[in-house]
């Protein structure tokens, strides 16, 4: 299955595109279970006709500027840290052994212009965005094959009895070389290009994990940066988590 797009709509439809439509007239590709087309909180008007087709995966270009890249590597260069993870056997937060880059932590209060973007394209709330993240991949560092859903309904990241409906990622530079994300089950191999947003579906609105998504970040040879956030179905209910207790990483705002 190759659901990589081509001919992508321009910048000013895609806020258009992505807001559901509950009036036009759905078009499902029947080698996708339904359970998973219901988890798919946008559409996309194909170039061939009138209808909306549900996708799986989708890039989108320049869905940040080259100035707001270049803006969130500055803020988070200097506050970079090993990334975490919780461990699912005794609860604790320990590095990733999955995954060898740092990372730094974004509150949306910093990025109000991209927190709105994120919202837009995904037709959900704020308040249902995971902590935003700046990844940091240097020569030879990588993020193991895995998906970015759970085994039903989890507790995490201050989401209690939810999940991750969708996945957003965003590079921040250019890369020559190394460092291609590759969706493993999908055959999909992307380069990082400045500004492109990835955007895929972990789970559906059930709450069911979509293998299919599972993924890798291969080895950089180039330095490599990204944004990333997730969009859970439920909003945040353990506030010890809330977005405001971040620490502000500088006074720049964007």
């Amino acid at each position: 299955m190759h659901c990589l797009l081509r001919g992508v709509p321009s910048k000013k439809e895609i806020f258009y595109l992505y807001a559901q439509n509950q009036n036009q007239e759905i078009q499902t590709n029947k080698k996708i279970p339904p359970t998973f087309h219901d988890s798919i909180p946008f559409t996309r008007l194909t170039p061939k006709s009138n209808k909306f087709t549900l996708i799986q995966t989708s890039i989108i270009p320049n869905f940040l500027t080259r100035e707001e890249c270049d803006k969130l590597i500055i803020k988070s260069s200097q506050n970079m840290q090993s990334c975490l993870v919780k461990n699912a056997d005794t609860g604790a937060v320990e590095p990733d052994p999955s995954r060898t880059s740092t990372n730094a932590n974004i509150s949306q209060r910093e990025v109000p212009t991209i927190t709105q973007k994120l919202a837009l394209m995904t037709n959900r709330q704020t308040e249902q965005l995971e902590t935003l993240q700046v990844l940091n991949y240097q020569h030879g560092q990588q993020f193991q094959p895995h998906t970015d859903g759970f085994d039903g309904p989890t507790n995490a990241c201050g989401f209690l009895d939810s999940g991750r409906i969708v996945t957003i990622f965003c590079y921040l530079n250019d890369v020559e070389e190394g460092g291609k994300t590759m969706f493993t089950k999908l055959g999909l191999e992307i380069k990082p290009v400045k500004g492109l947003a990835v955007v895929h579906f972990p789970m559906s609105l059930e709450l069911v994990e979509d293998e299919r998504t599972e993924h890798q970040g291969n080895a950089a040879v180039d330095e490599k940066w990204i944004l990333t956030t997730w969009v859970w179905k439920h909003w945040k209910g353990d506030y010890r988590y809330d977005d405001d207790k971040l620490p502000v990483l500088s006074e720049d705002i964007i």
